[in-house]
């Protein structure tokens, strides 16, 4: 999938690369401090009414690794997404899918932890882009069988892959997927328009 087809998408990549620059000028390698200072959740977030934080800890990463794989997941399956169902619905279903997994984020937290990422919100484009795309004549199309049988492949093997790491998130993940299977029942009130290419989609959503 080609960004130029996709600007949302873009500017998404953006500015999550750019917020991630910003943490390494003010050294959030050295200190969660930093993160904290910047927005991750915590525990405590409703408690001091720091709503603020909800959003702002979908454009955190704790690190290159976090990042980068999230960058890509989102150069996949938000390009794709916007592609065939435009920019609107996919930053409608990114921003609702990611602000579900920070409000309930906080209540299954530690109370010295932090919470950050766009993988929640990653998840949600997922789920909507599978049952978006089986709810529309793309059905019939053999690149959307394809598509939606690698997707379905991939979010297993994410949920399995993250059972053996605690630093994953695989809560978040799950809430972010359902909120987007059900973001997926709407109706597509635009006709999508054609594919532009019958590439497949490699999609790997990352940890939150």
């Amino acid at each position: 999938m080609r960004l130029r087809h996709a600007p949302a998408t873009a500017a998404l990549l953006a500015v999550i690369a750019a917020v991630f620059l910003l943490e390494l000028a003010r050294g959030a390698g050295r200190s969660d401090l930093v993160l904290y200072d910047m927005g991750a959740l915590t525990a405590d977030t409703f408690r001091r009414h720091e709503y603020w934080r909800l959003l702002a800890a979908m454009f955190l990463h704790a690190g290159w690794t976090h990042v980068l794989l999230n960058l890509f997941s989102l150069f996949q399956v938000g390009a794709a997404f916007e592609t065939l169902f435009g920019s609107r619905r996919m930053l409608f279903v990114y921003f609702v899918s990611g602000l579900c997994v920070s409000l309930g984020t906080p209540f299954r937290m530690p109370p010295n932890g932090i919470s950050l990422g766009a993988s929640g919100a990653i998840f949600g484009l997922v789920g909507a882009l599978i049952l978006t795309v089986l709810r529309t004549r793309y059905r019939h199309e053999r690149w959307a069988r394809v598509m939606v049988l690698q997707l379905v492949i991939c979010v297993v093997l994410n949920f399995a892959f993250a059972m053996d790491f605690q630093e994953i998130d695989n809560v978040a993940h799950m809430i972010g997927f359902a909120v987007g299977l059900l973001l997926g029942l709407i109706p597509a009130h635009v006709a999508p328009p054609p594919p532009p290419s019958t590439e497949m989609v490699d999609v790997t959503p990352e940890s939150q």
